[in-house]
């Protein structure tokens, strides 16, 4: 298995091995959050409040806060796989991820504005994409350098809250 550094940019990144269900699609680069067993992609979870449900769509950002694991650095899987797979996942460290909206947040943002994992149109979670939070519940990391309106990517630093870092 080898692991591919697509968003990583620089600091610690500390990792731990884990499991992907058989058929769930996740790839190098996404959000993790640990249910049971299982590392469980962003996407899998819907917006609002609620709490995960394993492998299957439900959640809230809240509830992925809550299981925030990292970002998945090796294993990725397509969805079709009929076996559980391997993977690896950082659990600290600096990345770069698309900001949504793209270019329209406002105001230079400094170090350490609370960001947390975007909505798509279909109100789950995105992978990949953050935007900016005042509502620090829901937060996973916090930008590692200033952001100016018209940037389109942000440096994040994530904080897993599994595994002893989580922001308060």
């Amino acid at each position: 298995m080898s692991i591919q550094a697509q968003t990583y940019r620089d600091g610690p990144q500390p990792r731990i091995s884990g499991k992907i269900q058989a058929g769930v699609k996740v790839g190098i680069g996404d959000f993790v959050a640990l249910v049971g067993n299982y590392m469980v992609p962003s996407q899998n979870f819907t917006g609002g409040s609620g709490s995960g449900s394993g492998s299957g769509s439900g959640g809230g950002e809240t509830a992925f806060k809550q299981l925030f694991c990292g970002v998945l650095i090796a294993g990725s899987t397509s969805g079709t796989e009929t076996a559980d797979s391997d993977c690896i996942v950082a659990t600290d460290g600096t990345y770069e991820y698309p900001i949504a909206p793209a270019g329209q947040i406002g105001s230079t943002l400094p170090p350490g504005q609370p960001v947390e994992v975007a909505f798509s149109g279909t109100n789950l979670l995105q992978q990949q994409v953050v935007l900016t939070s005042t509502r620090q519940p829901a937060a996973i990391a916090l930008t590692a350098r200033e952001t100016k309106p018209s940037d389109q990517t942000v440096f994040v630093r994530i904080y897993s809250s599994i595994m002893g870092q989580p922001l308060s």
